[in-house]
């Protein structure tokens, strides 16, 4: 008896952090902290501490219906241009005002998702992750398209919100990659060892026979892996994420291990926010180079590499 209860305890314990944190629980399956389904969203839609937010460019999709009680998360809330970069991060103070804007304190259990194919708001997550709020946030799988196609209830409501007294810590700014760093990466002076470079656009883009107004030169980072964003997601109509062990095959295949750390990156940030979220969801040591190619390229020095990575 006395071996068994120690074990009760420790049981107990850990259902009482589970039932204090439930986005923690509502993972799709025991490798995910950050993905949650419509259904464990559908049963929790009254729970006092849960924060969703409908992230859109305006409030046009918002007011025609979303999932009640939801709160609207504008793009250009959590989204600048500097110093002719677009998509940046805004300055902290900024930030925290947006965060108490929407009412979200550090109790919060926060679920994100967006009208389309989940970019936006795993842009939204990013931003979050980046102040202290990732582990308190999870997106919802499929996003609202799942919700409508399973003839879930929507409001046109706007949500009553009473703003908070949220602020922001001082270590803000982790999960971002600097320029500097990048450059750090490519002369192979980092002795602890170089973090895999993963780019999350389209092949086109990535070779360099397509480029993006952001940028000031087509092409990709030297020694970059390719991996278009929405390969993290299941064939189909509805945008779902495939399973994490797909997932790892998958990132395996292109040479990224489930040990080595990563740093994405796009055009502007917004795509590779995507594939940020999807290595963040699967456990690996990932951050985000904010700038991209468009600030890469803004430096005509900077190396930019175009053609077949095999070539």
């Amino acid at each position: 008896m006395s071996s068994v209860r120690p074990r009760i305890l420790i049981v107990v314990a850990f259902l009482t952090l589970l039932a204090a944190n439930p986005s923690r629980t509502a993972a799709m399956d025991e490798d995910s902290d950050y993905l949650v389904s419509t259904e464990w969203l559908s049963e929790r839609l009254s729970q006092p501490n849960l924060v969703i937010l409908h992230v859109a460019k305006d409030d046009a999709g918002y007011l025609e219906g979303h999932i009640p009680g939801a709160r609207l998360a504008e793009w250009g809330d959590f989204v600048v241009t500097k110093d002719g970069v677009p998509n940046e991060l805004p300055e902290p103070a900024t930030l925290e005002t947006w965060i108490r804007g929407l009412g979200i304190t550090d109790s919060s259990e926060i679920v994100l998702y967006d009208e389309e194919k989940g970019m936006s708001a795993a842009r939204a997550f990013f931003t979050l992750d980046s102040i202290g709020l990732g582990d308190q946030s999870a997106l919802l799988d499929g996003q609202l398209k799942t919700w409508k196609a399973e003839g879930r209830p929507l409001s046109t409501e706007p949500a009553s919100v009473e703003p908070s007294k949220w602020k922001i810590e001082k270590g803000a700014g982790q999960h971002i990659a600097r320029q500097e760093e990048i450059l750090s990466i490519l002369s192979h002076s980092d002795t602890k060892g170089n973090p895999k470079l993963l780019d999350a656009r389209s092949k086109d883009y990535f070779e360099g026979t397509k480029k993006s107004d952001a940028a000031a030169r087509a092409g990709r980072l030297p020694e970059a892996i390719q991996m278009d964003w929405d390969e993290a997601l299941r064939e189909g109509d509805l945008p779902l994420f495939k399973s994490p062990s797909d997932l790892k095959q998958l990132l395996g295949e292109k040479g990224v291990g489930e040990k080595d750390p990563v740093i994405t990156y796009c055009n502007t940030g917004r795509s590779a926010s995507h594939l940020y979220f999807t290595l963040r969801h699967l456990g690996y040591d990932t951050r985000l180079y904010d700038g991209s190619m468009s600030e890469w390229t803004m430096d005509e020095t900077h190396p930019v590499e175009v053609g077949s990575a095999t070539e």
